[in-house]
């Protein structure tokens, strides 16, 4: 009798995970090669406008 070929699933899909992240590392660096990364994007204003804001909001409630 053969035996059964035991698969590690939880392995596989690390691996998964850890090549597809690493194109997209590859591709999101060839895309801002030329760019000046130093300064920030319109979404990411966006959401530290709103987190500065949320942040400034929890303050006054929990000081009053």
């Amino acid at each position: 009798m053969k035996e059964k070929k035991i698969r590690n699933n939880f392995r596989d899909m690390l691996g998964d995970y850890y090549l597809t992240n690493r194109k997209i590392s590859k591709d999101t660096e060839e895309a801002n090669k030329g760019r000046d990364t130093s300064r920030l994007t319109k979404n990411e204003k966006l959401y530290l406008t709103i987190i500065v804001v949320g942040l400034i909001l929890i303050g006054i409630k929990y000081l009053l």
